[in-house]
């Protein structure tokens, strides 16, 4: 993966990690924000759409900003969420987007609105078109030709519906503990999920994990929605709680909703748990037990 991908995709996980509304850049000492961090719109062919991106800066400095607009597409490298390309495909959203203002200059804790026009040409296919408008901000240093040339670059994800004759289609292909784990002696009880999506629109799954133990007892951890393009898979890792003291045999079983017709997908999986932390304890109870033991039979 390329180093400025890397970037991007950092300052973008910020909304679908967190549930945020807002993706927020950072370089001393200019704080900046953009908001919304995300679009979902639905447009039949032919017809248009108005929204507005709020460009703020938090700082004491003079900022300027240019804004762009690129395709975001389903990648083929494992390690990246999205590909960000200029190119035309199937589902590029970038020639649908017109912006009004394409660069800014922001003074020290000013925000600016942004229009953008989403417009469907009448004769475009119903399926799901996807652009990402591009904020990048240089600081007061930099326009002054200071030594200093320091840039961040935000995104606002646009995820545009076009018609209402979709093809809704995927499933959960894979659930587990995080590297396929069977036996946990210490750290997270982490799992993962596999979405795949071959419909010709994003889906945004979601759901819940319940663990059991052998007595019964159950915990239940949240699976957040996140979304999914066309033609694409995506493993999400989801957080639970620690080993802690915890020794037995448990289930995990994850109901996942395919974010469409109410369709939910239902896995299940055995573990072990042996937390050395317990193992240490009873070694040492036992341990204790055979020394007392001893010595009692040693002054009998």
């Amino acid at each position: 993966m390329k180093p400025t991908n890397k970037i991007i995709l950092f300052l973008l996980a910020g909304f679908f990690l967190l549930g945020g509304a807002k993706a927020y850049g950072d370089f001393t000492p200019v704080k900046l924000s953009l908001t919304p961090a995300k679009y979902e719109i639905t447009l039949e062919p032919g017809e248009s759409k108005n929204v507005l991106l709020s460009v703020t800066n938090s700082s004491d400095e003079k900022v300027k900003a240019t804004l762009s607009v690129e395709n975001f597409l389903p990648s083929d490298d494992q390690e990246e969420v999205v590909r960000f390309t200029s190119e035309r495909d199937v589902y590029s959203g970038r020639e649908l987007i017109s912006l009004q203002k394409q660069i800014l200059e922001l003074n020290p804790r000013e925000e600016v609105k942004v229009p953008v026009r989403i417009s469907v040409p009448s004769s475009l296919p119903h399926s799901g078109r996807f652009a990402v408008v591009f904020v990048t901000f240089v600081g007061e240093n930099s326009l002054q030709g200071g030594s200093t040339n320091v840039q961040s670059r935000l995104g606002s994800l646009f995820f545009i519906r076009v018609g209402h004759d979709f093809n809704e289609s995927g499933e959960l292909t894979k659930f587990g503990l995080v590297n396929d784990k069977k036996i946990l002696w210490n750290g997270p009880i982490n799992f993962y999920t596999t979405f795949k999506n071959d419909g010709n629109v994003h889906l945004n799954p979601y759901g819940e994990i319940a663990v059991e133990n052998i007595f019964g007892g159950e915990s239940t951890t949240e699976i957040k929605p996140w979304f999914t393009l066309p033609g694409s898979t995506r493993t999400k890792t989801i957080e639970n709680e620690s080993v802690g003291w915890k020794v037995g045999k448990f289930k995990g079983v994850v109901k996942l909703n395919r974010g469409y017709d109410d369709v939910i997908d239902e896995r299940q999986i055995y573990f072990w748990v042996v937390s050395l932390k317990s193992l240490a304890v009873g070694g040492g109870l036992v341990i204790a037990a055979a020394l007392g033991y001893r010595l009692k039979k040693s002054r009998a």
